[in-house]
């Protein structure tokens, strides 16, 4: 499995308790985190080119596509770019 990490202010604590915060790190560590490299930033480029998707999306869906994974989501259109891509990619 994979995880895209994002960093965001506060991080993992914020609103949540020191035990919530010590189980999601112990779930966390079962992900493979992946860095953006050039490949992916070329992708993230082309899908926001030719598909209307948010730049977080457009992340995630390139680093699946360049990793070559399956990307697991509830979000419908999320996965139809990133289906789709493979057929044209």
């Amino acid at each position: 499995m994979f995880l895209q990490r994002y960093h965001t202010n506060g991080g993992l604590s914020r609103g949540i308790t020191a035990d919530e915060e010590c189980l999601i790190k112990e779930k966390l560590a079962y992900f493979t985190s992946c860095s953006l490299t050039s490949e992916i930033e070329e992708a993230v480029i082309y899908l926001r080119n030719k598909r209307k998707i948010k730049l977080p999306d457009a992340i995630i869906a390139a680093t699946a596509l360049c990793s070559d994974l399956k990307l697991l989501s509830l979000d419908r259109h999320l996965l139809s770019v990133v289906n789709d891509s493979r057929k044209g990619y």
